[in-house]
């Protein structure tokens, strides 16, 4: 039978099995280290985040955001995004996990809805910075609009997508006003 919430669902440790039914939430899921495990999860409103696992595929129609900025969540099957659906990714560093969010999709990946990015903790990338930001076995589709990639002073970030993975790449220079002489 579906399993339906509203409501908050933590996952601190350990796994939240729910076998093979169908879980609908419109809440807010938070993953803090713990999985959970299902046949399908359909996210509708809300946000699911945090780092762990789900064991399963996933729908997303609300607001995936992974890490404690910054962290990963791991997707066992496939990862599809709706047009209702946004992925928040944060960029705070360059190290994986660490520095900034990662989803890591074992199975395809289908995209529409919105891209965010947004950076943290004072973090600043400079041209050639590169952050390997989404992982998938294969991908079909984009995101419908992307939001934060424009940097200022002459940076931004320039998704590419490779066979297995989604990259945001940093372009462009910081563009340092001329000095003035006063004579």
């Amino acid at each position: 039978c579906p399993f339906t919430s509203t409501g908050t669902v933590a996952v601190q440790t350990g796994t939240l099995y729910f076998g093979n039914s169908f879980i609908q939430n419109a809440g807010e899921t938070r993953l803090a280290g713990g999985s959970l495990s299902g046949s399908l999860f359909s996210f509708l409103g809300g946000t699911l985040s945090g780092n762990g696992m789900i064991s399963g595929s996933v729908v997303n129609g609300a607001l995936l955001s992974p890490g404690n900025s910054p962290g990963t969540i791991t997707i066992t099957e496939n990862y599809t995004q709706t047009p209702a659906g946004t992925l928040q990714m944060e960029l705070g560093g360059l190290a994986p996990d660490t520095g900034f969010d990662r989803l890591l999709v074992n199975g395809q990946v289908s995209l529409a809805g919105t891209l965010n990015v947004t950076l943290v903790n004072g973090f600043r990338p400079v041209g050639g910075d590169t952050f390997a930001v989404l992982r998938y076995a294969s991908h079909t589709g984009n995101f419908t609009s992307t939001n934060g990639l424009a940097l200022g002073n002459g940076l931004n970030l320039k998704p590419n997508f490779t066979a297995t993975t989604l990259t945001l790449t940093a372009i462009g220079s910081i563009v340092t006003p001329p000095t003035l002489a006063y004579s």
